[in-house]
């Protein structure tokens, strides 16, 4: 369930980077002209903060995984 989440916040993140930078190219080029940079600026954000909680929840295993790892060193270091 867990691996599930983390995909469909890993395609969300990405797609509202390539739409944030789509809009960016196409504002370059001078196709549109409607999006204002406040806009971006909070998709881009919201990009951000998707990819911030993922990377918070493998983390979150990564430090589990240690505190077993010591503990089962320093349960070997008395024996």
């Amino acid at each position: 369930m867990q691996d599930n989440v983390d995909l469909v916040l890993k395609v969300v993140a990405w797609g509202i980077i390539a739409f944030i930078i789509l809009i960016f190219v196409l504002r370059g080029v001078g196709i549109i002209h409607s999006p204002e940079l406040e806009n971006m600026l909070v998709g881009w954000l919201t990009a951000l903060s998707i990819e911030v909680m993922r990377l918070g929840r493998e983390l979150r295993g990564t430090n589990v995984k240690l505190d077993l790892l010591w503990k089962d060193l320093k349960r070997r270091k008395r024996i």
